[in-house]
C-alpha cells in the first residue's frame, strides 16, 4: 500500500509541477521581453510616428541589392551604455564583395566575428600587423601613438590571406588639433601653419552651389601648399541645395573641382543654410546627405557629414548617419547637443593659429584617418606633382579689400551693363571694341495698363549678337495684380521667345509703382511666382531683380531660394543682403560708343555655361 501511495505521490508531484511551470512561463517570457524592449521618441530615427519600437529587425530593401551580389554585412556590437562611444569603421573585403562595419569605441575595441573566418583590410602607412577573425572575440587596445596590437593567426577552412589592421581610433583623452580654411581667411602662409603647432591637420573648403565658378577662390593654392608642407587633408562643399536632385548637382561640381588630387582625410558634406534648411524636413534633408555621399562613394572617396550639433540631433536620420562619418559644430566646452557617433569636433570659430590673418575655426579630431582612408579616394594615386605657390602676394582672383568701382570693372570677364531706350543710339562697334564690359543685360520692355516693348530693343539685341556680345533680358514690372502681372508676363515672352540669352531673364522690381504700392509679402510673392513660373515652365531662367533694402525688408525670403536675384546694392562690393544672389550693381562707367554713363554689373556664376550646359533661354 506504502508503494501504491508513493507512486500516486509522485504523480501528482509532477502533474503539479509541469502544471505550474506552464502557467509560470509566458510570465517569464513577457517580463524577459519587457525588459529588452524599451519606448523612445526621437524625431531623426522615425518618420513621421511615436509609436512602440520593436525590438524586431526592420525590413531594408537593399538587403535584396545585398543578397543577390553577395555582400555581407557584419553587425555592429553594441557596449554597455555607461561607455563613451564613437563610431570606428573596419573594412571587410572578400573575394566578391566590400562591407563596413562601425563600432562603438571605448579605451578597448571589442570585435565579434561570425562563424566564418573573413579578413579585414585597413590601408595605412602605419605599424601593421597580421591578423585573422574568428568567432572567438579578440580585444585589441588602443596606445596613445595608435600601434595596433598583435593577435595570433588561426587556420580554417577559409584560404589564409595577409591583412593590415591599425586601431582607428584614439584612446579617450587622445586627440589631433586642426583648423578649416576657406578664402574668407585669406592668403595662408601654410609653413608658418605648420610651424605653430596647432593643425595637425586642415579641412579646406573646395567651394559651393553647383556651378563651376563657385569653386572657393583660394581652393587650389591652400589644398597644394598645406600639402607641400605635410599637412594632412580633407574638403568640404557648402551647400545650398533644397533637394536630393540639386545636392547631385553639387557633388558633380564638386568633383569636377577636386578630381585632380588625393587627401588623406574625408570629403564632408556641409549642409547648414538656415534659410533652407528650416524649410525641409527632416526626410528632405538626410536625402541630400545620402544623394551627395552615395555619389562620392560609387568614386571610391571616404566621406562624411557636416553641420551643427543641432541640426544633426534633429534633422538627419540615424541612419544615414551611421552610414557616414561625422564632423559635428558645437562652440562650447563639450559637445552635447548631439549624441551620435562622430569623428571630429569643431569647438571654436575664434581661434588664433600663426599664418592666418583673423579668426579661424578650430577642430579636436578623434580619428587617426590618414591610417583609416589611406589615399583618400581609395582609387586615387600619389598626390599630384604641383608646384607650390610660393610667390602670390594677394588669393587668387579675390579683390583686395580697397578695391574700388574702377579698379573692378577693369576686370571685363565679370562686368557687365544695362542698356535700354534711355542711352539711345549705340554705336555697337566702338563700344564693343572697348574693352569695358563683357555682357549686356537688355530692356525687353515694360508694363503697366498698357505694356509695351522698349523701342531699341530689337536693335540693340541683333548689334549685340552681330558683334559676340553675351545678353540677358530684363522686364521692368509696374502691375500690383495678378492679372496684370500675368498679361505683362506673356508681352514679355512674346518679345524674348525664338532668341538666345547666355545670361538670365529677370523680373525688375525697382519701379515706384511697386515698391511704394504698400504690397504685402504674400502679395509680392504671387506676382513674382506668376511671373517666374510661366517662364520656368518654357525652359528659361529667371530671376529677380531690386535694390537690396526692397527686397530685404519687404519679400519673403524663402522667394530667394527658388530664383537667382539681380541685386541693386545700396553699397557695392559690401551688401548686407544676407542671401544668394548672381548679380550685381557696382556702380556707373562711362563706355566708348555709348553717350552718357551706363550702369555696371557684376556676375558670379558662368551663366553662359547653364544656359548651355541646361538647354535654357533658347539653347
Amino acid at each position: 500500500m506504502s508503494i501504491i501511495t508513493n507512486l500516486l505521490s509522485v504523480a501528482l508531484s509532477c502533474s503539479i509541477g509541469c502544471w505550474s511551470f506552464a502557467a509560470a512561463y509566458p510570465a517569464a517570457l513577457a517580463a524577459k521581453d519587457h525588459d529588452n524592449s524599451v519606448c523612445l521618441y526621437d524625431n531623426i530615427n522615425l518618420t513621421e510616428s511615436k509609436d512602440f519600437i520593436s525590438d524586431e529587425e526592420p525590413f531594408h530593401v537593399f538587403d535584396i541589392y545585398d543578397a543577390f551580389y553577395g555582400v555581407t554585412t557584419v553587425a555592429t556590437t553594441i557596449l554597455p551604455p555607461e561607455t563613451t562611444t564613437v563610431a570606428v569603421e573596419t573594412t571587410a573585403e572578400t573575394a566578391s564583395a566590400k562591407t563596413t562595419t562601425k563600432l562603438p569605441m571605448t579605451t578597448s575595441i571589442v570585435i565579434t566575428a561570425k562563424s566564418t573566418t573573413t579578413t579585414s583590410t585597413v590601408k595605412t602607412t602605419k605599424t601593421t600587423t597580421t591578423t585573422t577573425k574568428t568567432t572567438t572575440t579578440t580585444t585589441s587596445t588602443t596606445s596613445s601613438t595608435t600601434t595596433a596590437t598583435t593577435t595570433a593567426s588561426i587556420s580554417t577552412d577559409t584560404a589564409a590571406a595577409t591583412t593590415s589592421t591599425i586601431s582607428p581610433n584614439f584612446p579617450n583623452g587622445v586627440y589631433l588639433r586642426g583648423i578649416d580654411v576657406s578664402e574668407h581667411q585669406g592668403l595662408i602662409n601654410w609653413q608658418s601653419v605648420k610651424n605653430s603647432g596647432l593643425a595637425d591637420f586642415a579641412i579646406i573648403r573646395a567651394g559651393y552651389g553647383r556651378e563651376l565658378d563657385q569653386v572657393d577662390k583660394c581652393f587650389h593654392y591652400n589644398i597644394q601648399n598645406a600639402q607641400a608642407n605635410d599637412i594632412d587633408v580633407g574638403i568640404y562643399w557648402y551647400s545650398y541645395a533644397s533637394t536630393p536632385e540639386e545636392a547631385i548637382m553639387e557633388a558633380e561640381t564638386c568633383y569636377e573641382i577636386i578630381k585632380d588630387y588625393s587627401f588623406t582625410y574625408p570629403i564632408y558634406y556641409d549642409v547648414e543654410e538656415g534659410r533652407i534648411v528650416n524649410n525641409l524636413t527632416t526626410a528632405e534633408v538626410s536625402a541630400m546627405f545620402e544623394a551627395f555621399c552615395s555619389f562620392f562613394e560609387e568614386k571610391g572617396y571616404y566621406v562624411g557629414a557636416y553641420s551643427y550639433a543641432n541640426l544633426l540631433q534633429t534633422k538627419i536620420y540615424r541612419s544615414v548617419l551611421e552610414k557616414y562619418d561625422v564632423w559635428a559644430a558645437q562652440y562650447s566646452s563639450q559637445l552635447s547637443a548631439y549624441n551620435g557617433h562622430y569623428g571630429i569636433w569643431q569647438y571654436s570659430s575664434e581661434g588664433s593659429v600663426d599664418g592666418i590673418n583673423g579668426n579661424v575655426d578650430m577642430n579636436y579630431c578623434y580619428k587617426d584617418y590618414p591610417a583609416i582612408i589611406g589615399k583618400n579616394p581609395s582609387t586615387g594615386g600619389d598626390r599630384p606633382v604641383i608646384p607650390v605657390v610660393t610667390t602670390q602676394t594677394s588669393p587668387p582672383d579675390i579683390p583686395a579689400q580697397t578695391t574700388t568701382t574702377a579698379s573692378f570693372i577693369s576686370s571685363p570677364q565679370s562686368c557687365g551693363i544695362d542698356i535700354s531706350a534711355e542711352n539711345g543710339d549705340i554705336d555697337w562697334s566702338s563700344a564693343a571694341a572697348s574693352g569695358e564690359f563683357s555682357f549686356i543685360m537688355l530692356k525687353a520692355g515694360e508694363g503697366g495698363t498698357a505694356p509695351k516693348k522698349d523701342e531699341y530693343f530689337d536693335k540693340n539685341f541683333n548689334a549685340a549678337k552681330e558683334s559676340g556680345i553675351p545678353c540677358g533680358v530684363y522686364w521692368k514690372a509696374k502691375s500690383t495684380t495678378v492679372d496684370g502681372i500675368c498679361a505683362e508676363t506673356m508681352e514679355f515672352y512674346e518679345i524674348v521667345k525664338g532668341r538666345q540669352f547666355e545670361y538670365p531673364m529677370f523680373l525688375d522690381l525697382t519701379d515706384e509703382s511697386i515698391t511704394q504700392a504698400g504690397l504685402t509679402a504674400s502679395q509680392l510673392w504671387e506676382l513674382i511666382d506668376n511671373f517666374c513660373l510661366y517662364l520656368e515652365n518654357r525652359d528659361c531662367y529667371v530671376g529677380i531683380r531690386g535694390s537690396e533694402q526692397f527686397l530685404q525688408t519687404s519679400v519673403d525670403p524663402s522667394i530667394f531660394t527658388k530664383y537667382d536675384v539681380w541685386l541693386d546694392s545700396d553699397i557695392p562690393f559690401t551688401p548686407t543682403f544676407e542671401y544668394g544672389y548672381g548679380m550685381m550693381y557696382v556702380g556707373g562707367i562711362n563706355v566708348s560708343g555709348i553717350n552718357g554713363t551706363v550702369n555696371a554689373n557684376s556676375a558670379n556664376k558662368d551663366y553662359a555655361m547653364i544656359m548651355k550646359r541646361n538647354h535654357l533661354n533658347g539653347f
